[in-house]
């Protein structure tokens, strides 16, 4: 999980293994705390929700390739074709992620019933927290290529608007997760979320500075 996460946008092979079809994870919270031969006998058919761990490793290992297998791919932006075919390729996944991020929602608001009803805050879990920002820090790294950026970073490309206003929702979704969440909250977060911060100001910055803007003042500091 933590080398699907940590190593998306790079642009050599991490040799990352194709999804699982159909597979099977501890759907409970409280089940991951059960040992190991216990959650290796358990029948998990009965669960109609997933933990937020859970969902998160299915997002690592399932979601994240289809965007590690893209970012590594060698394209000729110079090329209309090559530059239709990236458009094209990059549209299909940011679909398939969005499709997942509605399932994702529904599957935390029936975890959240199920577990943790009585939490006032239930939905800033470190690991409900964590996928929200990795599904947009892939979204970033998908579409910043063709974003809005200056001509000295990467002179082959235009700028294409619809992969600037992906980058821009999903920097703006991200800054407003964790603008919500407490001092409390962020001491126990993941620290993968220092990655996350970091994709989201570099964009914000270089964008800014496109556009002869001041960088927001909460990157600032």
């Amino acid at each position: 999980m933590l080398d699907s996460m940590s190593t998306v946008g790079v642009d050599w092979d991490t040799g990352a293994s194709p999804p699982i079809p159909n597979g099977i994870l501890p759907c409970s919270d409280s089940l991951w705390a059960f040992p190991e031969h216990i959650i290796n006998v358990w029948s998990f058919g009965q669960f109609r929700y997933s933990s937020a761990f859970s969902l998160c490793i299915i997002l690592s290992t399932n979601e994240l390739w289809f965007v590690h297998g893209f970012l590594q791919k060698t394209w000729d932006l110079n090329n209309a074709n090559d530059r239709i075919q990236w458009q094209t390729e990059a549209q299909k996944i940011d679909e398939r992620l969005t499709a997942w991020r509605e399932e994702f929602v529904a599957a935390v608001y029936r975890l959240i019933n199920a577990e943790f009803a009585e939490e006032e805050r239930a939905e800033m879990d470190p690991n409900i927290v964590l996928t929200n920002c990795v599904l947009d820090v892939a979204v970033i790294l998908l579409f910043q290529r063709m974003s809005t950026i200056p001509r000295e970073i990467d002179p082959s490309t235009e700028p294409w608007q619809y992969a600037t206003n992906r980058c821009i929702y999903a920097c703006d979704n991200m800054v407003f997760k964790v603008r919500q969440m407490t001092d409390e909250e962020l001491a126990v977060s993941n620290p993968h979320l220092i990655f996350c911060f970091f994709t989201v100001a570099r964009f914000y910055i270089v964008f800014k500075s496109m556009q002869k803007q001041s960088t927001p003042t909460y990157l600032v500091g």
